[in-house]
């Protein structure tokens, strides 16, 4: 580039600081050197941005709609403004596309840092500029179910199932969204279509087992259960909702032998060896009912239903019942109160030995 037309360049970027408007050479250069000009032009934001005027680089005819310049104004103005977005956006409306697409990407910076409410308020923004963003769309819709904004994220979900009609994927959190957002009756149809398409996925198949087990006939979600049996015969905790459901329809026999086969894969769970103590407490056999709950207790000491359950198979047995309520008085204060609480108990007194 010959000296004088860098000379001039320069004498540009002086009349672009100023905002002269007796800078004559601007559009000459604009468009002989525009890539040159532009980037003296951020490096001059970067170093030294109070010495940039917003208003006379939009009035200028190629800068003024240069969207690398229109994010920088609108980033700029955001700093300046406490992050008022709506000012930012006069900026980054002028070029939807690029400033759709670098919020966006800030939206997902800021998801890793861990700051998921100020990337769902990016990414809102970025759709705002531009909503033909599948990606952005399930990406708002995704973080707002982790935090829990249902009917929020229903409004992001319902727009992904249109971007993504034949996504199981897409189909079942809508559904699910739907649900946890108490809209069971408009729940039921994207989840039986994410089912449809992918008929073997485990996620989907839970979130409609989910659904049915609250919202649908016990029928239903037998038939659903077996199903998913058959296909994940290795899921522990589908073996243990049969025999739970089997509890609920009053088949002791069956639910004992299946929460039992339960327990022997996952010894650690608490919850099944007290259920296994309800059932024994139910027929009578105390003794098997006893030893329930006592195994129970040891995985989970602080549980006052466990605790209320071997009180149970003392059979009425008062002396037994004080002496055992005293015995967690000197042991856990806190849950004596409770138990004793629960037990109507409270003219109870117990020995300081």
């Amino acid at each position: 580039m010959p000296f004088q037309q860098i000379l001039n360049a320069f004498k540009l970027r002086s009349c672009l600081l100023v905002a002269s408007s007796a800078c004559s050479i601007t559009i000459f250069l604009v468009q002989v050197y525009p890539a040159f000009v532009l980037n003296q032009t951020l490096l001059t934001f970067l170093h030294a941005p109070e010495q940039w005027d917003s208003n006379a680089m939009l009035e200028n005819p190629w800068l003024g709609h240069n969207p690398r310049l229109l994010w920088l104004l609108g980033e700029r103005t955001l700093a300046a403004t406490d992050d008022n977005f709506d000012q930012a956006l006069t900026y980054w409306q002028i070029a939807p596309t690029t400033s759709a697409a670098m919020l966006a990407s800030q939206a997902r910076i800021t998801y890793r840092e861990g700051r998921r409410r100020t990337a769902i308020a990016l990414a809102q923004l970025s759709l705002t500029l531009d909503k033909n963003q599948p990606d952005v769309t399930q990406f708002t819709a995704t973080t707002l179910s982790e935090l829990e904004e249902w009917s929020e994220a229903t409004v992001y979900w319902a727009t992904a199932a249109e971007f993504a009609p034949d996504d199981a994927d897409v189909q079942t959190n809508y559904g699910w969204a739907l649900y946890q957002a108490g809209k069971t009756t408009e729940a039921k149809r994207p989840l039986e279509k994410a089912l449809a398409l992918s008929p073997e996925d485990w996620e989907v198949n839970e979130n409609y087992l989910r659904f049915l087990e609250t919202d649908g006939s016990r029928e239903e979600y037998r038939e659903q259960l077996l199903r998913i049996r058959n296909l994940y015969p290795e899921a522990i905790i589908i073996q243990r909702r049969i025999a739970e459901l089997a509890l609920e329809e009053g088949r002791y026999t069956d639910a004992i032998q299946g929460l039992t086969a339960v327990l022997a894969e996952r010894p650690n769970w608490d919850e099944v060896a007290a259920t296994l103590g309800d059932i024994y407490l139910v027929l009578g056999d105390i003794d098997q009912a006893h030893s329930m709950y006592s195994y129970a207790l040891k995985l989970s000491p602080r549980q006052l239903r466990y605790h209320l359950g071997l009180i149970n198979t003392f059979e009425g047995d008062e002396r037994a019942v004080h002496q055992y309520v005293c015995q967690l008085s000197k042991i856990e204060p806190t849950l004596y109160e409770r138990v004793r609480e629960a037990l109507a108990l409270r003219d109870l007194t117990c020995s300081p030995e």
